[in-house]
């Protein structure tokens, strides 16, 4: 019954460690954990009735120490769900307070009258435990949600004046997201990078529009104005304690490096560049090239896979070029809906 109640608690560390958005934890929940925890609570029933049946008196006072510990951990097991820790511990609670109804030893009341008691006790302390964790969910979710959503206007911004819908964002920020997982990223790892990549550009809110904006071909004076963007957006986003900003400003800074050296600013090369802004480097010149821009029309999805091959081991890195291949189809299909 001990291992029954640390089975449990770990199940509960899962289901509280295993959560990005509010609508899957419930639903892992509501599946494999929800069986695994009821039927924990069977077979620690058939293993109460058998110490209580086999056991003597000497037995119950232990018993019920060992119900009231295993009801405890099963408050976190349940998490925020009030209605969950109800049904999982129903079952296993009933059996308790009824076998100590029929008893015939003289300790049998005090045992009935402390059961109540803890029962009361432990269903109204983890009721009000589970508004609180629920609470504490939701407002976790909404201060993710709401950060999110700032870091996605702020990196809408560096691209809006270029492209009306900003729909660049969405898109290279998605491919990159796949381009990671394929790479080896864990979702979580990826998922922090495709929020982080939105900001990639945000350093050309400070690029004037007769540059940004020139239809023709830009001048050596033009182009190092416009390089300075990477630096910018790197100084922008200035000193943080948040992961994800840390991770966008070196994407800032290294998204135009390139794999032979010849890149801007600091003119990086091979695996020194930082693995982001790598993946970032090949997203953003796919979605780039694929995308009408004022100076020149969208290209075939062909011709812009042709050239990251081509330039794979001198702008791009070659093994995320292939990997790059592997999701093509998926980016292109999510490039098709956000137009």
């Amino acid at each position: 019954m001990l291992g029954i109640s640390v089975f449990r608690l770990k199940l509960a560390s899962n289901y509280l460690n295993n959560k990005d958005e509010k609508k899957l934890q419930l639903n892992t929940l509501s599946t494999r954990n929800y069986i695994l925890l009821f039927g924990t609570s069977v077979f620690w029933s058939i293993a109460y009735i058998f110490i209580m049946h086999y056991g003597n008196e000497s037995y119950d006072l232990i018993a019920l120490m060992i119900l009231i510990g295993y009801l405890g951990s099963s408050i976190l097991s349940a998490a925020s769900s009030w209605q969950m820790y109800l049904t999982l511990n129903l079952l296993s609670t009933i059996t308790a307070y009824t076998f100590f109804q029929f008893q015939s030893h003289p300790v049998a009341p005090v045992e009935s009258i402390l059961i109540s008691i803890a029962i009361i006790f432990i269903f109204g302390s983890a009721r009000l435990y589970s508004k609180k964790l629920s609470n504490s969910f939701d407002n976790a979710y909404e201060l993710d949600k709401s950060r999110t959503e700032v870091i996605r206007v702020l990196g809408r911004a560096g691209e809006y004046r270029e492209e009306n819908t900003g729909q660049h964002i969405l898109r290279m920020s998605y491919s990159c997201y796949l381009l990671a997982k394929s790479f080896g990223y864990s979702e979580k790892e990826a998922k922090q990078l495709q929020h982080a990549s939105t900001l990639h550009d945000v350093g050309k809110i400070c690029i004037p529009d007769d540059i940004l904006l020139k239809p023709g071909k830009l001048n050596p004076d033009e182009i190092k104005i416009v390089r300075e963007h990477a630096q910018i957006g790197h100084d922008i986003l200035g000193e943080t304690e948040s992961e994800t900003i840390k991770l966008a400003k070196s994407i800032c800074l290294t998204h135009h490096e390139k794999w032979d050296g010849s890149g801007y600013p600091n003119h990086l090369k091979g695996e020194d560049i930082p693995i982001e802004g790598r993946i970032v480097a090949v997203c953003d010149v796919y979605d780039a090239l694929t995308s009408t821009r004022p100076y020149r029309k969208a290209w075939h999805h062909d011709k812009a896979l042709d050239y990251l091959q081509s330039h794979s081991g001198s702008h791009f890195d070659p093994v995320l070029v292939k990997h790059f291949v592997k999701v093509l189809h998926r980016v292109i299909k999510y490039k098709e809906q956000h137009q």
